[in-house]
């Protein structure tokens, strides 16, 4: 699998590299909301910077990743953050914020790290 998880302050950071399926984002998502050593009031980060997976996704699993999320909102703060890298990337992660946010979550795509944190800091 090529999703791992840790923690960085109060910031759950996601590193999805190369290829994976929606489902292994799941997992690790959950394990990390279940870890014990999971920071009081976190936040969440997706590092897609090297995922190879993104431009095989339909809009259909993009917007149910986003529901998903929004389904787990209320256990990372109901924030999230995306940074991508390319323009096919950055669309198809907004398509998902979009979804998240009906859902309940604030939800920013970014193609800067720091900016990214700096976000999930407010």
């Amino acid at each position: 699998m090529t999703v791992a998880y840790e923690f960085d302050d109060h910031v759950i950071l996601l590193r999805l590299v190369g290829k994976y399926t929606t489902s292994d984002l799941k997992s690790s998502l959950l394990d990390a909301l279940d870890d014990a050593r999971l920071p009081e009031r976190p936040v969440l980060l997706f590092d897609l910077r090297e995922s190879q997976s993104l431009q095989d996704r339909t809009a259909d699993e993009v917007r149910d990743m986003g529901r998903f999320l929004a389904s787990q909102g209320r256990r990372f703060g109901n924030r999230l953050a995306m940074v991508t890298a390319g323009d096919l990337a950055f669309g198809l992660m907004r398509l998902g914020a979009v979804a998240a946010e009906t859902g309940g979550l604030a939800a920013e795509v970014f193609r800067d790290m720091g900016e990214a944190k700096e976000w999930l800091k407010h």
